[in-house]
């Protein structure tokens, strides 16, 4: 089973998409794939349309009442262990003991998938700490924006700090996203990923994910994007992305 978080410390650059895309994108691969939301913002909950009230989420598993494998709900879209909005702003209350950072970690061991999605929150907290400890791998969206590749300088140095628990976590990659040939910005950052990734000693995925109206049809509909739209540039791209993570891993 292999174990990837979803992560930049930058909201808005397509993480949720990713989680859900990717995931999809491996089923249709013939995978068992589960995706865990680890944001409190539940954004990848409701795309699933997994339940969140009276029903094992998250929240149970941060507070030791249920297991990640208690937890998981089978959808219509996939396999989901749910989030809760009542996780939000409560990190503090875990951080004191330090055992909760291994938490996530020493139940992915009772999983039985290929692959694991971890979709992380826009922020190095807690949830994000607990995620990358538990991963064997991490994939870092970007899009082409200044801000965004300033957040990606960020997120390597937190990553690094993580690996004093994790020390066999790797980055998969950096991945483009929403990528618009007809942008120059998008063209400009399409050419230089490469020269970053040489600078800080990170791949780049040679797939990019090229941006897409139906991709945002497809959430609006809570649809995975493959079945919504299966000749789409969104579902050609993320199933590139699976069949070069595949060869990687």
């Amino acid at each position: 089973m292999k174990v990837i978080s979803i992560s930049n410390q930058k909201g808005g650059v397509g993480k949720t998409s990713t989680t859900l895309c990717l995931a999809d994108a491996l089923r249709k691969k013939g995978k068992k794939v589960l995706i865990i939301d680890n944001d409190p913002q539940c954004n990848a909950s409701s795309a699933m349309l997994a339940k969140t009230e009276d029903t094992n989420t998250m929240y149970d598993v941060f507070f030791r009442t249920a297991t990640l494998n208690d937890s998981i709900q089978t959808t219509t879209n996939g396999d989901i262990i749910p989030n809760d909005l009542a996780l939000m702003g409560i990190e503090s209350q875990f951080t004191a003991n330090p055992g909760n950072f291994m938490l996530m970690k020493s139940q992915m061991t009772n999983l039985n998938y290929d692959y694991v999605i971890i979709d992380t929150p826009p922020n190095y907290g807690f949830y994000s700490s607990v995620a990358w400890i538990a991963s064997d791998y991490i994939i870092i969206p970007v899009r082409a924006d200044k801000f965004a590749m300033d957040g990606l300088k960020i997120i390597l140095g937190n990553i690094n700090n993580s690996k004093a628990l994790n020390p066999s976590l790797q980055i998969l990659g950096v991945l483009q996203v929403v990528y618009d040939v007809r942008t120059k910005l998008d063209r400009e950052t399409r050419e230089g990923l490469p020269v970053i990734g040489k600078q800080e000693n990170i791949p780049i995925f040679k797939t990019a994910i090229r941006t897409c109206q139906q991709l945002k049809e497809a959430q609006s509909q809570s649809m995975n994007i493959s079945d919504y739209a299966p000749g789409s540039n969104a579902t050609k791209d993320f199933m590139d992305l699976a069949d070069e993570i595949e060869k990687e891993i």
